[in-house]
């Protein structure tokens, strides 16, 4: 058998006109028809692999390196051959036009780029104090969002009201502080930089269980307001482990940029993926996710590049990515950047394209 030949260093976004549509996906990759099968791997060892549309509009992004664990889709495995490296001759961004972005008036340390992306500090929107909390929305269906909302959340008091979003799942992640969380009668203890999972349906109070301010991002999917309430209700116990921390040992390379997931559906997540991050310093080949996505800047400094604007970027920072929209995100700091993101809908966070 001979070696499957790399056909791209990226995958190709397919979508089917109708349910029932199917197309045969080439292994070997030695079409002229990527990436469609055109009979070139007869004497090959490798078969194509067919595809059917279940709906009508189905998108699929199909791996054009062959190196996928999961044919025909993408898995990310394109990353490891040089597709996340940016290039300053690469004509998608206009690297040396782009203009920079102006913090608006109207929404005090809001930015916009192109496509709907905009990014916000934290520290210069308006928070308010609820039911014992200091909250802020970050980012909601009010500001552009379409599937997912981001609430920032300080805890004023050792016992502040419970926190509910209804029937949306909802990500928790500990920006800064270490945090007692509680759901309904049970008890988490949460360093900085984890995240706990609530189920939808249920409801969560924190405490600090250190010195440092505690603030916790909640990201919700779908789009709700915070509910506060004096019951912190129940647990749904068929999901007994929430709490997943930062792991060398878990962390997936992505070039020389590294992940770590911290949602898994065995805490009850279908919906939302979270995930923490580092970034060398560097500027990321422009690419596109078929997610809608947050990112939070823990640390490091950067510029965040959409086709014709770019923004400063640093600690605090969060930024709203739609689903499809062009970017890079770069790091200028010599120590590097650490950033948590969260995504609808859930996948990895090492496919683009």
């Amino acid at each position: 058998m001979s070696a499957r030949e790399i056909a791209g260093r990226r995958p190709r976004l397919i979508r089917f006109e109708a349910a029932g549509d199917s197309r045969l996906w080439c292994s070997c990759g030695r079409s002229a028809n990527q990436p469609f099968c055109d009979g070139s791997h007869k004497d090959t060892g490798f078969t194509p692999i067919r595809i059917v549309a279940r709906s009508a509009g189905e998108e699929a992004l199909l791996c054009l390196c062959k190196r996928t664990k999961s044919p025909p889709y993408c898995d990310g495995s394109h990353n490891a051959i040089g597709a996340y490296e940016g290039e300053e001759g690469d004509s998608a961004i206009d690297w040396r036009g782009a203009l920079e972005a102006a913090r608006a008036e109207r929404s005090p340390g809001r930015a916009d780029l192109d496509g709907g992306c905009h990014v916000l500090t934290a520290r210069e929107m308006q928070w308010k104090e609820m039911g014992g909390w200091r909250v802020v929305s970050a980012i909601s269906k009010a500001e552009g969002a379409g599937n997912l909302s981001l609430q920032l959340l300080e805890p004023l008091a050792e016992g502040p009201d419970a926190v509910g979003f209804g029937s949306s799942e909802t990500a928790l992640f500990i920006v800064s502080g270490d945090a007692v969380i509680e759901i309904g009668d049970r008890r988490f203890g949460a360093t900085t930089h984890a995240a706990v999972f609530v189920k939808p349906g249920e409801r969560f109070r924190a405490k600090s269980a250190s010195a440092s301010r505690l603030v916790i991002a909640a990201t919700v999917c779908p789009p709700a307001a915070p509910q506060f309430l004096h019951d912190v209700g129940s647990f749904d116990d068929r999901s007994p482990s929430r709490v997943s921390a930062p792991d060398d040992a878990e962390r997936r390379a992505m070039g020389e940029r590294y992940y770590q997931v911290l949602t898994s559906p065995d805490a009850g997540g279908t919906e939302i993926t979270l995930f923490i991050g580092a970034i060398p310093k560097s500027r990321a080949a422009p690419h596109r996710h078929l997610y809608e996505e947050a990112l939070i800047i823990l640390s490091g400094a950067g510029v965040m590049w959409t086709e014709n604007r770019k923004c400063n970027v640093s600690a605090g920072d969060i930024i709203y990515l739609p689903r499809k929209q062009l970017h890079s995100l770069e790091c200028v700091s010599a120590e590097g950047m650490v950033l948590a993101g969260a995504f609808y809908p859930a996948g990895s966070p090492a496919i683009n394209y």
